[in-house]
């Protein structure tokens, strides 16, 4: 019997989350993160091939996560303004250490 499939949830997202702020790839660039049929998929335009390297290396190791390179067009991204995370439908949230002072 084979195993029911992983379906990707709240705590995979923050680690998916948590790993494109450690090499900084919430900050500025258009990168983008989704629920999709039980899983999560990480788009992600316009980024060099050695970046587009690190991202993969990033969240190679959280399971459940489609990674996709150069969104077509027909699929229109809101990329994320400097320092927040683009979310599913539309949500922005900013990602701070919940050691961080609040200002």
């Amino acid at each position: 019997m084979p195993p029911a499939p992983s379906v990707a949830g709240p705590a995979q997202e923050l680690h998916v989350i948590a790993a494109l702020h450690a090499i900084g790839a919430d900050l500025g660039e258009a990168v983008q993160v989704t629920r999709r049929d039980g899983s999560l998929v990480v788009e992600a335009t316009g980024l060099t091939t050695g970046r587009a390297q690190q991202v993969r290396e990033a969240i190679a190791p959280i399971p459940g996560v489609n990674l996709r390179f150069d969104v077509p067009d027909a699929m229109p991204m809101n990329p994320a303004p400097p320092g927040r995370i683009a979310t599913a439908a539309g949500v922005r949230t900013q990602w701070k250490p919940f050691w961080a002072k609040k200002v």
